[in-house]
């Protein structure tokens, strides 16, 4: 999975004892972790940051399986996809990518058998 390029943020429920006011947060670049903040669960966390942005909203995609923050989310615009739906795309990615990284390799065989004829002749011919 490292050669799919997806940048996206993971929302977990803090537990009590570690929850702070404001939310921890972090990751690599790639992916970012947050925990919500004290007296908010993840999804409330999450339905309070969608109703705060604006034009960036158009750019975002919800990953989740969990109807009723699916359902509170398209009304503030987000796509949504789901969980299911979301592996089977990193999956179809990945095969892509596979597929687009083993080209090298068959025209390297190609090649090589390109030579080996070209090699094998000119053995013949002496």
């Amino acid at each position: 999975m490292s050669s799919i390029r997806i940048q996206g943020t993971v929302v977990f429920d803090s537990h009590v004892e570690h929850a702070n006011i404001h939310p921890t947060r972090g990751g690599n670049g790639h992916l970012e972790i947050i925990f919500s903040p004290t007296n908010l669960n993840a999804d409330q966390y999450i339905l309070e940051y969608l109703s705060t942005m604006s034009s960036e909203k158009n750019n975002m995609t919800l990953v989740t399986s969990d109807n009723e923050l699916a359902f509170q989310a398209k009304a503030f615009g987000v796509k949504i996809l789901s969980v299911q739906a979301f592996l089977k795309l990193l999956y179809e990615k990945e095969l892509h990518t596979t597929k687009a990284e083993e080209k090298p390799n068959l025209e390297c065989r190609y090649e090589i058998q390109r030579l080996l004829d070209i090699f094998e002749k000119k053995y013949k011919d002496q």
